[in-house]
């Protein structure tokens, strides 16, 4: 895979520098097929993708001869993480749960080859070679269709649909505390019952249902790649566009999480930054409302005071 958007921050908005430090943690590397080089971690946080660094620089992660190399820093936190190889950027996430990690991989053929000592990456390889094996499938049908048109593959499609949620449903039920089945259980879609019929009725329950499988308490989320987007279709899809009407989202999106998380100094910035920086549509009053609820009233405890006057001063000309 290519990595769609890289680059260093040195900062990591506020968001990290008021959290605690983390444990000292190491990467070692076997990597076959390369020698004398370098590679990078990067890392989701919210809908974009940086790579780990120091004072505006990507720490690169040097490969010998012998293709071996390690990496060692005492602030990454749990979620999904990227090994990523200039200068073409291709990538292979993996996940992180705070604990040392081995890689053993052949840079001719990265997605296959990974190979990571825990539990988490095990069941990661798994999921991602049945998608390779079922797209495969699924292109080999594709292809027949199109040089015989009168072949019916309608049912053979279902099939290979059916087996793949049997598959994540089978590790679902195997793994419940995994933090990988976590993942795959959060990104889950609502599934609405086939007793409902009505375009609002089923409207209405999808939106209900919509955070089923997402715990604002977990701050790892934030540091995946579907989390943040699925706030945000929430926000631009199923929420009618009117002042009220976000306003009541946004409260039940941000009133889930823990005041002194991360969740909530995360969603808290960028969906102020988000209303504060439209074009479409004059979203003042919501964004008075986020600084009402979040920074006028105290909450946001890790805005210096130059940041919050900044704020409230713009709050009042507005």
């Amino acid at each position: 895979m290519k990595i769609k958007f890289l680059l260093s921050f040195a900062f990591l908005f506020s968001i990290l520098t008021t959290s605690n430090t983390a444990a000292q943690n190491t990467f070692n590397f076997n990597i076959k097929n390369m020698a004398n080089d370098s590679c990078m971690i990067g890392y989701y946080l919210g809908d974009k993708q940086y790579v780990l660094g120091d004072h505006g620089k990507n720490q690169m992660i040097l490969i010998d001869a012998n293709g071996y190399g390690s990496f060692t820093r005492d602030d990454i936190k749990p979620g999904v993480m990227l090994l990523v190889f200039p200068p073409s950027n291709d990538y292979a996430e993996f996940i992180f749960e705070g604990e040392d990690l081995n890689f053993t991989l052949d840079r001719s053929d990265l997605d296959y080859s990974l190979e990571i000592n825990s539990l988490s990456n095990i069941l990661l390889k798994k999921n991602n070679l049945k998608i390779l094996s079922l797209t495969n499938k699924y292109q080999d049908l594709t292809q027949a269709k199109a040089k015989t048109p009168e072949l019916d593959i309608e049912n053979d499609l279902i099939k290979i649909s059916e087996e793949f949620t049997s598959f994540q449903k089978g590790l679902i039920n195997d793994y419940p505390d995994n933090l990988f089945v976590k993942m795959l259980l959060a990104n889950q879609d609502v599934e609405i019952p086939e007793s409902i019929t009505d375009d609002k009725e089923q409207y209405l329950y999808y939106k209900e249902h919509f955070f089923d499988y997402i715990n604002f308490k977990d701050d790892w989320l934030i540091r995946t790649s579907f989390f943040y987007p699925k706030v945000l279709r929430y926000l631009d899809d199923l929420t009618y566009n009117s002042v009220e009407h976000i306003n009541e989202s946004l409260d039940l999106i941000i009133d889930r999480t823990d005041e002194e998380s991360e969740m909530f100094q995360f969603l808290v910035v960028n969906l102020l930054n988000k209303y504060a920086n439209t074009t479409t549509y004059d979203y003042t009053d919501v964004w008075k409302h986020l600084v009402e609820q979040y920074y006028i009233s105290g909450k946001a405890t890790w805005a210096s005071e130059e940041q919050l006057q900044k704020i409230i001063d713009s709050y009042h000309k507005k």
